[in-house]
C-alpha cells in the first residue's frame, strides 16, 4: 500500500503553501535518488502519490493530474515485476480517477475507476476485511463517474455492489461505515430513479433513513443527515403516486429541520425545499389549508434567505406560483392575486437579466389573468394575458416548441376580450390561436380539439361583430373536426352539437335557411340521443335549446306546423326543469313565446293565446322578483303578443286593456331608463290605431300624440327612427280625420308626406309610406273643401304607387274604403294583386 515518506509528512497546523513546498521538495529529493538508485523509484512514486492529494486539495486539479498520472505510470512499470505494488496501483488509479471530474473528464474519471475496482476486488477475494472497504469508495466513485456520463444503468449496478459491500461492512454498526452506506444507498436511489425504477429506489431511500435513524438515536448530530434523506425518500414517493406517504415523510423532515433550525438558522436554508415539498403533497392529497400554511411558511423563509442570497428569488417566485394555485383551487382566487403579482414581479426583475425565465414569467402573467378575471378585474386580467401573449410570442419565434403555450394565450385573450365587448380584439386573438393550432394538428393529431375549441369562439366572435359568412367558415370547420373526434370516441359528440348548434344560428342570420333546419336537426338528433342516455338536466336543457332554435328556423321555410312541434317539446322540457330550477323560467316563457307565434302563423288563434297567456304569466312572475330592465321587456312582448291573439280572437277591449297594460310598464322603464323610449314610441304608435278601431278616438289621438312627440326627441339621436315619426303622425292624420279634424288631419298628413319624400332619397321602400300619406292627406283635403289641392295628392299618391310597385316588385293594398274616397274624387286607384297590409287606416 502507499505509505506517506517522511519528507511529505506534515502537521495540521502547517500552512497549506508551506505542505506544498515540502510535497514539491520531497518529489524533487526522491526523482534525484531515483537517477542513481533505481531501487528508490517506488518511493518517488509514493511522493508524487501525495504532492496529487496536496494539490487536489488546494483546487489545483491539473497539476495533481500530472504527478497522480506519473505515479501511476511508475506504480504500472512497478508492478510488472512486483505484484504486490498493485496495491499501490490501485490506490494511485482511485486518485487519479478523482482529479478528471474536475475538468469534466468524465469517460477518463471511469477508466481509472474502474480499472482500480478490478485491481481492488482482486485483492478483496483474498482478504476482504482489509480490502472490501477500498473497494466500495472506488465503486461509490465509478458509480459517480457513470451517472456523470449519463450511464445510468452501468452506475445502478456499481451502487448496488457497493451498497452491498457496505451493508456488510457496517453490520457491526460502525458509525463510518454506516454513514458510508448511507451516501451509497443515497447515490443507488438517485441511479434507480434516473433508469425508472422508482419502487427500487424508495426501498433504497428507506434503507438510508432507517440507517440514520438509528444512529441518529444515539448521535444527535446526525438527524439532519436524517432530515435530509426523509426529504430525497418523499420526493420518490411522491414520484411514485405516493402522495400521503410522501406528506408523512416531508412532515417529518421539515419537523427536524425546524427543531435543527431552532439552535441553527443556516438550517432554515434545508427546512424552506422541505417545507416546499410538503406543501405541494398536502395540495395534492387536498389538504389545501395545510398545503397553505406550509407553503406560506416556506416562503417566508425564502424572503428572509433572498435579502443575502437573490438567487433565491427564482425559488420564492416558484412558491409564489404553487400558493395562487392552492388558493384557486379552494375558490379563494381574491387570495391568489397577491401571489401572482408577486410572483410575476419577481420573475420580470429576473428575466431582465437572465432570459430563460421569460417561458416562467408567461406561466405566472398567463395564471394572474385568470385570477384576476375571477375576481371581476377584467381590464387587468387582459393586460396581463396580453404581456404574456407578447413573451409567448417571441418565445415561439425563436422555437417553435412555445407554440401551444402562445395559443393557449390567445384563447385566453380572446376570452377576456370578449367578456368585455371587444369583439374586434377576441376574433383576431382567436383567429391567430386557430392559425397556431391548425399548423401544430398537422404533426399532432391530439391537439384538434383544441383546435375546434379556438374554431368555436371565433366563430362566436365573428357572429357578434356581423362577419356572418366567415363565422359560418370557423363553425363549419370546428363542426368538421368535431364530426371526425366523435367518431372516434362518442363523448365528443357533446361539443359536436355545440358546434353545429352555432352554425344553424349563423346560417340563419346569412338567410340560408334549409342549410340552418339541417344544422339544427342535427342538432336534436345527437342532443336526443345524449339525453336518453345521460338524463340529467343540463343535458335536458341542452336539447330543449336546440329544439327552441330549430323552432325559430323552421318557419323561414313556411313549416309552423314542424316549429310549433318543435317549441312545444321545447316548453314541456323546460317546465319540468324550472320546477328544479326557477332560472329556468326565462327559457320556458321564451319557448311558450315562440310557440304563440307559430300557432299565429297557422291561424290557430286560441292555441296561440293559451301559450301567450302562460308567456305573460311566467314573465310577470319573473318581473316581480326581478324587475330589471330585460325582465320588463321580456314582459311587455309577451303582452304584444297576447294583445295580438285576443284581437285576433275577437276580444278587442281584452287585447287594448293588455295593450295598454303593457303601454304603462314601459312608461315606467322609461323613466329609469331613456332608451326605453324608442320601445315606449313603437307600443304608443300601435295602441293609437288599436283605440282608434274600438272607436275610442280621444283616447287615440291622445296616445299617438305621445307617440309622435317621442318620436321627435328620438329622432335628433337616431335619424333612421324618421319614418316610425312620419308613421305616427300618418296614423294622427286619419284619428284626426275621423274626429272631423280635418286641418289638423291635414298637417299631421303634410308633415308625414314632407317626411316620407325626404326618406325615398336613401330609402326607395319609403315609397311604399310615401303613397298612403298622399292617399290620406288628399282625403283631409277633400274633407277641408280644398279640392283641387286633393285631387293634386291623389295624383300624386298613384304616381308613387305604380313607381313603387314597378321598382320594388311589392303589392300595395288599398282597403276598400279608401278606394271609395279617392273615387269620390274623381280619380280610379291603381290595383295591384296580393295580400301585404299598407297603411293603419
Amino acid at each position: 500500500m502507499v505509505k506517506k515518506s517522511a519528507n511529505a509528512g506534515h502537521s495540521k497546523k502547517d500552512k497549506p503553501l508551506t505542505v506544498l513546498e515540502r510535497s514539491q521538495e520531497a518529489v524533487q529529493l526522491q526523482r534525484e535518488l531515483a537517477e542513481t538508485d533505481p531501487s528508490s523509484t517506488k518511493d518517488l512514486a509514493t511522493a508524487l502519490h501525495d504532492l496529487g492529494v496536496v494539490l487536489r486539495s488546494m483546487g489545483r486539479h491539473e497539476d495533481a493530474l500530472l504527478a497522480n498520472e506519473e505515479a501511476v505510470s511508475i506504480y504500472r512499470e512497478l508492478a510488472e515485476a512486483d505484484p504486490t505494488i498493485n496495491k499501490d496501483l490501485a490506490v494511485s488509479l482511485n486518485n487519479l480517477g478523482a482529479c478528471f471530474p474536475a475538468m469534466d473528464r468524465f469517460e477518463d474519471a471511469a477508466a481509472a475507476h474502474e480499472e482500480a475496482a478490478g485491481l481492488f476486488r482482486e485483492f478483496a477475494e483474498a482478504d476482504p476485511s482489509l480490502f472490501n472497504g477500498y473497494l466500495a469508495s472506488c465503486l461509490h466513485s465509478l458509480g459517480i463517474d457513470f451517472r456523470k456520463m449519463g450511464r445510468y444503468e452501468d452506475a445502478a449496478r456499481v451502487d448496488e455492489e457497493a451498497v452491498s459491500i457496505r451493508r456488510e461492512l457496517a453490520a457491526d454498526m460502525d458509525p463510518s461505515i454506516s454513514q458510508d452506506l448511507v451516501h451509497s444507498l443515497y447515490n443507488f436511489s438517485r441511479d434507480l430513479q434516473n433508469i425508472g425504477r422508482l419502487e427500487d429506489a424508495v426501498l433504497a431511500d428507506e434503507e438510508a433513513v432507517a440507517v440514520l435513524r438509528n444512529l441518529a438515536e444515539t448521535d444527535p448530530t446526525r438527524k439532519h443527515y436524517l432530515a435530509q434523506s426523509l426529504r430525497y425518500l418523499g420526493i420518490n414517493l411522491s414520484d411514485l403516486g405516493r402522495y400521503e406517504d410522501a406528506a408523512n415523510t416531508h412532515e417529518e423532515a421539515a419537523s427536524l429541520f425546524r427543531e435543527l433550525a431552532e439552535t441553527d438558522p443556516t438550517v432554515n436554508e434545508y427546512l424552506a425545499p422541505a417545507l416546499r415539498s410538503l406543501a405541494t403533497d398536502l395540495c395534492i392529497i387536498g389538504r389545501f389549508e395545510d398545503g397553505v400554511a406550509a407553503n406560506q411558511e416556506a416562503i417566508d423563509l425564502y424572503r428572509k434567505l433572498a435579502e443575502t442570497d437573490p438567487t433565491l428569488n427564482k425559488d420564492l417566485a416558484v412558491l409564489l406560483h404553487s400558493l395562487a394555485i392552492a388558493f384557486r383551487k379552494m375558490r379563494r382566487p381574491e387570495d391568489a392575486v397577491p401571489a401572482d403579482e408577486e410572483a410575476a414581479n419577481l420573475r420580470r426583475d429576473l428575466a431582465e437579466t437572465d432570459p430563460t425565465i421569460n417561458d416562467d414569467l408567461a406561466t405566472s402573467l398567463y395564471n394572474l389573468s385568470i385570477d384576476l378575471n375571477s375576481v371581476g378585474r377584467e381590464e387587468e386580467a387582459v393586460c396581463a394575458i396580453e404581456e404574456a401573449v407578447k413573451i409567448r410570442r417571441t418565445l415561439a419565434e425563436a422555437d417553435p416548441a412555445h407554440n401551444l403555450n402562445l395559443a393557449e394565450c390567445l384563447q385566453n385573450l380572446g376570452a377576456y376580450a370578449s367578456h368585455l365587448d371587444r369583439q374586434e380584439d377576441a376574433a383576431q386573438a382567436h383567429g391567430e390561436a386557430c392559425t397556431v393550432l391548425r399548423e401544430l394538428a398537422e404533426t399532432n393529431p391530439r391537439l384538434k380539439g383544441f383546435l375546434a375549441s379556438s374554431l368555436h369562439s371565433l366563430g362566436i366572435d365573428l357572429s357578434l361583430i356581423g362577419r356572418i359568412e366567415e363565422a359560418i367558415l370557423a363553425d363549419e370547420e370546428a363542426v368538421s373536426l368535431r364530426r371526425e373526434l366523435a367518431e372516434e370516441d362518442p363523448t365528443a359528440n357533446g361539443l359536436l352539437a355545440q358546434s353545429l348548434h352555432n352554425l344553424g344560428v349563423d346560417l340563419a342570420k346569412g338567410g340560408r335557411h334549409e342549410d340552418a333546419v339541417v344544422a339544427d336537426e342535427e342538432t336534436v338528433s345527437i342532443r336526443r340521443k345524449i339525453a336518453d342516455i345521460e338524463s340529467t338536466p343540463t343535458a335536458i336543457y341542452r336539447l330543449a335549446n336546440s329544439l327552441n332554435n330549430l323552432g325559430v328556423a323552421l318557419p323561414c321555410l313556411d313549416r309552423h306546423l314542424d316549429a310549433a312541434c318543435a317549441h312545444k317539446q321545447a316548453s314541456i322540457f323546460y317546465r319540468a326543469l324550472a320546477e328544479m330550477d326557477p332560472a329556468v323560467n326565462k327559457e320556458l316563457a321564451t319557448s311558450l313565446q315562440n310557440l304563440g307565434m307559430a300557432y299565429q302563423k297557422m291561424g290557430l288563434h286560441e292555441e296561440a293565446m293559451t301559450a301567450d297567456e302562460e308567456a305573460v304569466s311566467v314573465r310577470r312572475e319573473l318581473a316581480e322578483k326581478d324587475p330589471t330592465i330585460k325582465n320588463t321587456k321580456d314582459l311587455v312582448q309577451s303582452m304584444r303578443n297576447l294583445s295580438d291573439d285576443l284581437r285576433n280572437l275577437g276580444r278587442i277591449h281584452d287585447a287594448t286593456s293588455m295593450h295598454e297594460e303593457s303601454v304603462t310598464l314601459l312608461r315606467t322603464l322609461a323613466e329609469i331608463n331613456p332608451a326605453i323610449n324608442k320601445d315606449l314610441a313603437a307600443s304608443l304608435q300601435s295602441l293609437g290605431v288599436a283605440l282608434s278601431k274600438m272607436d275610442r278616438q280621444e283616447d287615440a289621438a291622445e296616445t299617438e300624440e305621445e307617440a309622435v312627440s317621442l318620436y321627435r326627441e328620438l329622432v335628433d339621436d337616431d335619424p333612421t327612427l324618421e319614418i316610425d315619426l312620419g308613421s305616427s303622425l300618418d296614423n294622427l292624420g286619419v284619428i284626426f280625420r275621423m274626429m272631423d279634424r280635418n286641418e289638423d288631419a291635414a298637417g299631421a298628413h303634410e308633415e308625414a308626406v314632407k317626411i316620407f319624400r325626404n326618406c325615398t332619397e336613401t330609402n326607395p321602400t319609403a315609397n311604399g309610406n310615401l303613397a298612403s300619406a298622399l292617399y290620406h292627406l288628399a282625403l283631409a283635403l277633400s274633407d277641408s273643401g280644398q279640392q283641387e289641392e286633393a285631387i293634386r295628392a291623389c295624383e300624386e299618391a298613384v304616381s308613387v304607387q305604380r313607381r313603387f310597385t314597378a321598382a320594388t316588385s311589392t303589392t300595395f293594398i288599398i282597403d276598400e274604403d279608401l278606394a271609395n274616397s279617392i273615387r269620390s274624387l274623381g280619380i280610379e286607384p291603381p290595383t295591384d294583386d296580393g295580400d301585404d297590409d299598407a297603411g293603419d287606416d
